[in-house]
């Protein structure tokens, strides 16, 4: 039975961490709204509570729902695939030949602009393809490096010792590498959440698919309507943080099943 001192002390805890983000947001915004007023020029910046009526407007049509769930749903494919691609390849580059031939890939991927990739995708892609395209590519090098990083790591007394006790097959992978690669593992797809997400987007806006976040916001830049720039800029924000806390929470429990420190 837990002790109701520690209950309520986790309480209090989650309390005051609410209140503190909720000060923290409300100070934002008055700055922002500080500047609005300072500008006093619609077509430079956007009030807070304008932006705030427009999302409801907006979250009354299905058009709105439409766009941000096609988007959501391209970058979450290309998401998912980058993560299942970056670890088959970290476990295939074990080997050390396999990884000095595969090694240039990893450099080539993180060396090269996120709109080159774009542009270079659009002439071989249909244009809903290239977001999703693009999101697998912004995540395989971040998880195939951590992933082979924990590989690595795994000492060699360990292999020692599973070798000896003919530890094999999924005992070997559970017990041994598992708690070596799961650490980096999540701190991969973690990082990679966030820069998703913006690279998707970013797809979007230069590739423009008919229902997308990125077109809406390519179409309200086109026409100088800066109220749906802040809007849909907006909602990306919103998306990106409610998709990270997601990913976080289902990383905890992964690590938690396996009883290793979870994120902070």
């Amino acid at each position: 039975m837990q002790c109701p001192v520690r209950i309520s002390i986790i309480k209090n805890e989650g309390l005051k961490k609410t209140l503190i983000t909720v000060l923290v947001a409300i100070f934002w915004i008055a700055v922002w709204q500080g500047i609005y007023l300072l500008v006093s020029d619609d077509l430079i910046i956007a009030s807070p509570m304008a932006v705030l009526n427009r999302i409801f407007v907006l979250g009354a049509t299905k058009d709105f729902w439409l766009a941000v769930l096609y988007s959501v749903l391209r970058i979450l494919l290309g998401f998912i695939s980058g993560v299942v691609f970056g670890v088959l390849m970290a476990s295939l580059c074990a080997s050390r030949l396999l990884n000095q031939l595969f090694a240039p890939i990893i450099l080539l991927i993180r060396a090269t602009p996120v709109a080159s990739f774009i542009m270079l995708t659009w002439l071989w892609l249909k244009r809903d393809s290239i977001p999703v395209f693009v999101s697998f590519l912004m995540v395989v090098p971040i998880v195939w490096g951590n992933v082979a990083t924990g590989i690595k790591g795994v000492g060699k007394e360990y292999k020692d010792f599973a070798k000896m006790y003919k530890i094999t097959g999924m005992k070997k992978i559970k017990y041994l590498f598992i708690p070596s690669v799961l650490p980096h593992f999540a701190s991969a797809v973690f990082t990679s959440a966030g820069l998703v997400w913006k690279a998707g987007v970013a797809a979007e806006v230069l590739c423009q698919p008919k229902i997308s976040i990125g077109s809406n916001l390519f179409d309200a830049r086109s026409f100088l309507d800066t109220l749906d720039v802040f809007v849909w800029t907006a909602v990306i924000i919103i998306i990106s943080l409610i998709l990270e806390k997601i990913i976080k929470t289902l990383l905890k429990q992964i690590e938690k099943k396996f009883a290793i420190a979870g994120l902070t």
